[in-house]
Parts: structure tokens; C-alpha cells; sequence
């Protein structure tokens, strides 16, 4: 989807109220700078002034990009650089000294582990089918307390990826994980009244779509921040209700946030006790 003026209002956010305090970014797919972005250059140098830069210090940006040839915008990273970020990214398509990480298969190499202080997925998970592995590594790579940021398809992007996101789908991920969500949207656009024609020319293969009323189609992407605070390993979620008996105690284990009480909340019962018996202590004596 690329970086856009989205992008910029929220990280202007995140730092002005002290989220963003790392010096690491990690790309999921290599982010260029949408027309959307080029053409904001106050929220461009608002930005850089909240990382303690002058406008002066940040890229020569083109200030749109018409006359550009499609995929020829400008890349992120020298943005990214200029704010002070380490920058790396994770892409299989030969992006010069991206890492080149399968989020199908893949595994976050040791020594990047709970590295990176922002990690942003901006258009990137919707092409990935094994969405347990995507999250995982996203959540290894992540140090505690760093922020994770998503943009991603909801609805209406016929054909676009392999699927789209709901907000149930980030809301368990965050309470199985304890991430503390930092900013939530479901931006969505105009309704359109048709099928995309290449869409229409395959169902007509199969049959007529000749009387068939309009289909009224709105794009819309989620946009989600996610704070990481705790260091733990990755617990996917399962949408069965909570409370309900798991049927062994390998799944009770592998998803003990539905199946069971969090253990951190058991010592805060038991402390919670100490505390009150201490304080009758106190109050006979």
C-alpha cells in the first residue's frame, strides 16, 4: 500500500505522546512513498522536527508523483534514515540488503530477536497464507515495548492479496498477547456500483450475469497500532468463546489465554491477599 499522509498523521501522534523512543524500524516488504505522502511536506516536516530534525536535514522529495513512471517512487528508507532509524526490511524480491525472510515458513534469525522498536506491515500480510507465522515473526522481531503498526485491506479490494482483515482479528491477537492498542481506524471509500470487469468476465464464464442487480462494493483498510509489552513468545488466538473446556491440555497450554487464567493474574489475586491480610495485621495490633 505504501507510506501516505495516514502514516504521517499517526506516527506524528505516536511521538508526540512518547511511543516512539527506539532507533530500529523494520519494513515488512520494502515501503515507497505514496502521492498522498509527497504532497503533505508540513506533516513531513512536522514529523522530523518531533525527531529533532530540521527541514533542511530530511530527503529532497519530488512533491508528487505525476510524471513518475509506475513503481518508480521514492523508496522510505532515506525517511526513515533521516528521522534517525536504523532501517531494515523484509522482502523476497531482491530488495537490495532486505532480509530475506519467508513469512510463510521462516523463523526470526536469533540475532533479531527483539530488535526492532517499530515494525510496520503496510500492505504486506494480505499476500501471506500462513497468517500464524506472519504475526509470529512480526511479534520476534518486536522489542518489548516497541510498536507495530498495520494497514491493511478489510473489505471491497476484489481480487487484492489473499485475504482481508476484521478487527476481531487484531483485537484477539492483542489480548492473547497483551499488546496495548495505541490507535484503531476502518477507513473506508466511496461505494462503487460494480463488479471489477475482469471479475465479471470470469463469473461470466460459468454463467450470465445479465439482470443481476449492482453490487455495491466499498474499499476500506484497518489501521492498527499496537504497543508490545511484555517479552513472551507469540500466543495465537482460537475464536472459541472463553470459558469454554479444551478438550486436552495441549490445547489448553497452546492457547491458555482463552482456555485458562492468565498466571500474571493469578499472582495478582495472591498478592492482592497478602496484601489485605497484612493490612489486618496492622489494623489489630
Amino acid at each position: 500500500m505504501g507510506l501516505n499522509e495516514h502514516f504521517l498523521g499517526l506516527m506524528i501522534g505516536l511521538k508526540e505522546k512518547g511511543y516512539l523512543n527506539g532507533s530500529r524500524v523494520m519494513e515488512l516488504g520494502a515501503q515507497q512513498l505514496s502521492d498522498a505522502f509527497l504532497k503533505d511536506r508540513a506533516a513531513q516536516e512536522k514529523l522530523g522536527g518531533l525527531f529533532g530534525k530540521a527541514p533542511a536535514q530530511l530527503p529532497v522529495l519530488p512533491g508528487s508523483t505525476a510524471g513518475l513512471q509506475p513503481g518508480s517512487e521514492p523508496y522510505a528508507r532515506p525517511f526513515y534514515e533521516a528521522l534517525g532509524y536504523e532501517y531494515g526490511c523484509i522482502d523476497i524480491d531482491g530488495t537490495p540488503q532486505a532480509l530475506a525472510l519467508d513469512l510463510n515458513y521462516d523463523e526470526v534469525p536469533p540475532e533479531y530477536r527483539g530488535r526492532y522498536d517499530l515494525v510496520t506491515n503496510f500492505g504486506t500480510t494480505e499476500h501471506v497464507i500462513n497468517q500464524l507465522n506472519a504475526f509470529k515473526i512480526i511479534h520476534d522481531l518486536t522489542a518489548p515495548g516497541g510498536v507495530m503498526i498495520h494497514e491493511l485491506p478489510a473489505q471491497g479490494l476484489i481480487d487484492h492479496g489473499l485475504l482481508a482483515y476484521n478487527p476481531k482479528f487484531f483485537r484477539m491477537i492483542g489480548a492473547n498477547n497483551s499488546y496495548e492498542t495505541l490507535f484503531f481506524d476502518f477507513r473506508w471509500t466511496e461505494i462503487r456500483g460494480v463488479l471489477p470487469i475482469n471479475i465479471v468476465a470470469e463469473i461470466e464464464s460459468y454463467l450470465s450475469t445479465v439482470g443481476r442487480p449492482l453490487c455495491g462494493i466499498s474499499e476500506a483498510v484497518l489501521f492498527v497500532a499496537h504497543r508490545k509489552t511484555r517479552d513472551g513468545p507469540f500466543v495465537p488466538p482460537i475464536d472459541v468463546q472463553r470459558g469454554t473446556q479444551a478438550p486436552s491440555s495441549v490445547i489448553a497450554d497452546r492457547y491458555w489465554p482463552t482456555f485458562r487464567a492468565k498466571p500474571r493474574n493469578r499472582l495478582h489475586k495472591y498478592y492482592r491477599l497478602l496484601r489485605r491480610a497484612a493490612a489486618l495485621w496492622v489494623m489489630r495490633r
